[in-house]
Parts: structure tokens; sequence; C-alpha cells
């Protein structure tokens, strides 16, 4: 069977109940804009795609074996912004700071390591980590883009990371549907 599969950071409640607090403020402006449901919220480190079954025991013996090089990790969230950073916006989120984001790149770096020699097969991103949760996503022509309201909200959320999820993507009518397959805590 197979399975569509990611790999990312999942938020506590009291960061969740935080960020909807933001968010709910932030929709009043932008009427007309598809928010990502709070049960989605999440940071991706890798996304692997469709793997199957044999795939999945191979992923989850790698995680296990990363995540015991890494402690819990603190993420600080610094900013609501649109995105992708330089590109026409096409989503709105919450980033990570740098120092998140460095620390969140040596983990997937290390993940991919374990996948890659154990025979997981997917395609890696080649770009630099960018840490960030995915508020809302949007197709906006030329017109609606510019017809944006200002986006650069600091915030100064933060939680600890106990571990990464191992996760399954289903996609529905309504958007996606996300099910922890299995959780790898971090050493302590």
């Amino acid at each position: 069977m197979r399975h569509r599969v990611f790999v990312a950071v999942n938020l506590d409640e009291r960061t969740l109940d935080s960020i909807e607090n933001l968010v709910l403020a932030i929709k009043r402006r932008m009427p007309g804009v598809r928010f990502v449901p709070r049960e989605n919220w999440h940071i991706t480190l890798s996304f692997l795609g469709y793997q199957e079954d044999d795939d999945i025991l191979k992923i989850t013996r790698s995680l296990r074996r990363a995540v015991d090089n890494f402690e819990d990790q603190d993420i600080k969230l610094d900013e609501i912004s649109y995105g992708p950073p330089g590109k026409t916006p096409r989503m709105i989120w919450i980033g990570t700071d740098r120092a998140t984001s460095e620390n969140l790149s040596r983990i997937k770096k290390a993940l991919e390591e374990e996948m890659l020699d154990s025979g997981v097969n997917f395609k890696g991103e080649g770009r630099n980590f960018n840490g960030h949760i995915t508020l809302a996503r949007f197709m906006l022509g030329r017109e609606e883009r510019e017809g944006l309201p200002p986006l650069n909200e600091k915030t100064q959320l933060s939680f600890t990371a106990e571990g990464i999820d191992l996760m399954e993507s289903e996609l529905k009518r309504d958007g996606a549907e996300y099910t922890v397959l299995q959780k790898f805590p971090f050493r302590n």
C-alpha cells in the first residue's frame, strides 16, 4: 500500500491557541482567503512523497536512529508574513527565527542522510531550509495581489519540540487530512 508521508514538528496546545488568536485577527482583514485548519498546523522538515509499506519501515528505522543525536529543540516563531519570500505570495505563514531554522536544518539533514543510507527514495528540495507553519494558501491574480494588506507581524511565540513525527497526508476534497503514523522523541 502507498502512503503520502512527511516528517514534521507538531505544536503543543498552548502554541496552537496562541497562533489561533493571531489568525483570527488576520482573517477579519482578509475575507475570501482559505486558511488552513488548526489541526493541520506543523513545521514540515521533509516531504517524502508516496512510499510503500516496506519503505515506511525503512523510514521509521532511519528516523529513530537520527533523533537519538538530538535533544529537545527550542522553537521560536518570529513573524507572520506572505510566503515564499521574494516571490509572488501564495500563502501566509508564521516563520521560525534564524537560529531555529538553522537547528531544524541540521536535524533535517541528519534525517535525510539516514533515509538515503537506508535506501529510501525521495526527492530532496536542494534549497536552504526556512522553517514555517503554513496558515493560509491562495492563488491570486495580479490585481488581487496588489490589494493584499501589509502583513509583517512580529510575534514572540516559542515552544519546546520534544521530537518529530512521521505523518501521513491523505488528500481529500476539502483539503489534506494529516495523521501521525509514529512519534520519535529526541533524547533527553
